[in-house]
């Protein structure tokens, strides 16, 4: 029984201290959205990411741009964009490989050489072709 106890203790002061966190954040937000008037909260998550106590004391004492959490949070989002248009980049490349058997510009047979490399000697299937 008195573990019982000792835990319901526990988690009475856990949740007192999340609630006034909670307040004390709810009151940091309603004043940031009162400082900068016609931004709803979307738009200052969307610029700023995750709304806590930290980053809106941050937003209130204007130093929100120079701080360290905002410049990585804008390096990560570059970052990955050229992560984004190079993947693209590379999906719309292709290379085509060339065959022996491949067609010339109008539908004749090109001359190639011999895979093996000898100057001297074309393949057989290409001889053939020619004659």
């Amino acid at each position: 029984m008195k573990n019982k106890a000792d835990r319901l203790k526990r988690h009475q002061i856990r949740m007192a201290k999340l609630q006034s966190r909670k307040d004390e954040r709810l009151e940091l937000l309603s004043q940031v959205l009162s400082k900068t008037p016609n931004t709803k909260v979307g738009e200052l998550s969307k610029k700023y990411g995750t709304l806590n106590i930290r980053r809106l004391t941050d937003i209130l004492n204007n130093v929100a741009e120079n701080s360290s959490w905002y410049k990585a949070r804008v390096a990560r989002k570059e970052a990955e964009a050229q992560a984004r248009s190079a993947k693209v980049v590379r999906k719309h490349v292709k290379f085509r490989r060339r065959r022996k058997e491949d067609k010339g510009p109008k539908g004749q047979p090109r001359q190639v050489q011999a895979l093996h490399g000898r100057r001297d000697k074309r393949d057989r299937k290409v001889q053939v072709d020619q004659e």
